[in-house]
């Protein structure tokens, strides 16, 4: 049974990786799903002066709880398990890291970030990812 690992951040892209693993279970063999949610460290001089690093950490919490809410809403309506996650640290870097240490056997995920010459000078989210990671990578359009 395979594992799979969504990075989700709300947008419309990441939902159609979303639509993706759900097609890929109704095809049977019932995966097992972690979303992820991951939020940028607050690093922010201006964010520390005003919150300790607990009301830091609850903010980023619900934030990302609320980014997840379509993702659940998506897989509860096609009946597939998952369990969902947030966690805090360099996006793609914190991606390849849960896949790893949560034993997922594929990352899919969307084509947000940032195109065109950005894109290539830059690099966006989803190549840093399939750089980083040790699974197979599939980016959904």
């Amino acid at each position: 049974m395979l594992k799979f690992l969504i990075p989700f951040d709300g947008s419309e892209q990441a939902q159609r990786a979303v639509a993706h693993v759900i097609r890929i279970a109704r095809l049977g063999g019932e995966p097992r799903v972690l979303v992820l949610n991951v939020r940028e460290p607050a690093n922010s001089w201006q964010i520390r002066s005003f919150l300790n690093q607990e009301e830091i950490a609850h903010m980023q919490e619900s934030e990302g709880e609320a980014d997840l809410r379509r993702a659940r809403e998506l897989l509860d309506e096609a009946g597939v398990a998952y369990r969902a996650l947030v966690a805090a640290g360099p996006i793609a870097q914190t991606i390849a890291e849960v896949a790893e240490r949560e034993g997922c056997d594929h990352i899919v995920m969307g084509t947000h970030g940032v195109g065109g010459i950005a894109g290539l000078l830059l690099g966006s989210v989803a190549s840093k990812v399939i750089h980083l990671a040790r699974v197979p990578v599939t980016v959904v359009k």
